[in-house]
């Protein structure tokens, strides 16, 4: 008897058909899928709750937000925190003194809340105080604070529910700074509103935007990120680009000269992943890449070690962050520390840990990567001010049953299955496993 799995995607991306051949004369009853979902891990500061875990008390090593499945992306804020479930849903939790939780509420939350009206999300950003989403169709809504028109609707008034950008569609990605915005579009230009005062908005003036402008002389881009009054675009080529205000060299050009275009980061090639940071704070000015042989490095303001090089001098063209390799995500706090994931799904992290946002069981800073305590097989990292987040796979099991006959030589099945969790919600699920009579027979990837 052979048994092999040929996967097709088709519809919706929680959806899949799984071809399956029968070499043989034999009956099958049931196949077994396991599906993975999201656990969210969180530590570090949590003075406005915003670790969701109901308290207000810090923690220095990592624990299972265990009121939540299925999470797919989490992103930190300055006091705030939003993830995107498997249902396409947002949840927030945390400050909401500007309506950054989009409840329709001022009302600081200590555990997760629905962000009222969102339906089909794919991707979140947090700004400092304001909020952003992505839609399956390409629009973008905002909520939270507005005071420079960081969310983009033409106005300078705050929103406690989320908004559409009106007239602006075919966006992929969005990026959130303390004041500013950015957007990549699928045809790879990059768009950006909000606070101009240093050309972060990089339309070749200082003027503020209210709704969103082209930033001038970038094509091609996969990724944006906006740093405080900087901001950069990734190309698919794997350039780096930088505008904006430079006085700790956190454009990486070996200069100190604000940029009111993009320039080119020629010390860079074959970057995967640009981070920036989203704070108000000054310490924060620095900047990091991931290039495709999955080392990290970083430039920019460096006084609490934040470059992770085992220093504290300023940099004003890229180090490589010391002791890591085969890394493939970091995500930059909004002050003054990062997170690393490794491909072996272990979690890493330097700078500032005066709240515990390293997760190491201490409150002592590090300019060199630690590991984090207690975390393996991860799969996403997230940092906010002073506070920190990964995600990992949780096995869901389901049962695909089929008449129960005996089917000729050569058959051809067909299984048509949408996996959903213990609470019901379709899970947008990665990797399928199949077994029969509990031998693994393959695997299937659905999105």
């Amino acid at each position: 008897m052979k048994l092999s799995i040929n996967p097709k995607r088709i519809g919706s991306p929680r959806q899949t058909i799984t071809t399956i051949w029968l070499i043989g004369l034999f009956s099958l009853v049931s196949v077994f899928a396991s599906a993975q979902s999201g656990i969210l891990s969180v530590w570090g500061s949590n003075t406005n709750g915003q670790l969701g875990n109901g308290t207000i008390t810090n923690s220095n090593t990592p624990s299972a937000l265990t009121s939540l499945s299925g999470i797919t992306q989490v992103a930190g804020g300055g006091l705030h925190t939003l993830a995107i479930k498997s249902d396409g849903t947002v949840l927030a939790w945390g400050g909401n003194s500007y309506g950054q939780l989009g409840d329709k509420t001022n009302t600081e939350r200590h555990t997760p809340v629905k962000v009222s009206g969102l339906s089909g999300i794919v991707q979140v950003a947090a700004g400092y105080n304001h909020s952003l989403a992505v839609k399956s169709d390409g629009t973008v809504w905002t909520w939270g604070n507005n005071d420079n028109g960081q969310l983009g609707d033409g106005s300078q008034n705050n929103r406690a529910t989320a908004a559409q950008i009106p007239n602006f569609t075919g966006v992929v990605q969005v990026a959130g700074s303390a004041y500013h915005s950015l957007a990549v579009k699928g045809d790879g230009t990059v768009w950006a509103w909000g606070d101009n005062s240093t050309a972060e908005l990089g339309d070749g003036t200082h003027n503020r935007r209210l709704s969103p402008v082209q930033v001038v002389g970038i094509t091609g881009a996969v990724q944006a990120s906006a740093g405080q009054n900087f901001s950069f675009a990734l190309k698919s080529d794997g350039t780096l680009w930088a505008w904006g205000f430079n006085g700790y060299g956190q454009l990486g050009d070996g200069t100190t000269t604000d940029r009111t275009t993009a320039v080119q980061i020629t010390a860079l090639s074959g970057v995967v992943q640009v981070i920036a940071n989203n704070s108000v704070q000054s310490g924060s000015r620095s900047s990091f890449a991931v290039l495709s042989d999955g080392t990290v490095w970083g430039w920019g303001a460096n006084e609490n070690g934040q470059l992770g090089d085992g220093t504290n001098t300023e940099r004003h063209l890229p180090v490589m962050v010391l002791g890591l390799t085969n890394v493939v995500q970091v995500s930059r706090g909004g002050l003054y520390h990062s997170l690393a994931l490794m491909a072996d799904g272990t979690v890493w992290a330097w700078g500032t840990n005066q709240s515990g946002e390293l997760g190491n069981g201490s409150n002592t800073d590090s300019n060199l990567a630690v590991q984090v305590s207690g975390l393996s097989s991860q799969t996403f990292v997230a940092a906010g001010a002073y506070q920190s987040f990964s995600l990992q796979t949780d096995p869901v099991n389901t049962k695909l049953t089929v008449p129960n006959v005996t089917y000729p030589f050569a058959s051809v099945i067909k299984i048509s299955a949408t996996l959903k969790d213990t609470n019901g919600n379709a899970l947008n699920a990665k990797t399928v496993q199949f077994s029969l009579d509990g031998v693994n027979v393959g695997t299937a990837q659905t999105n």
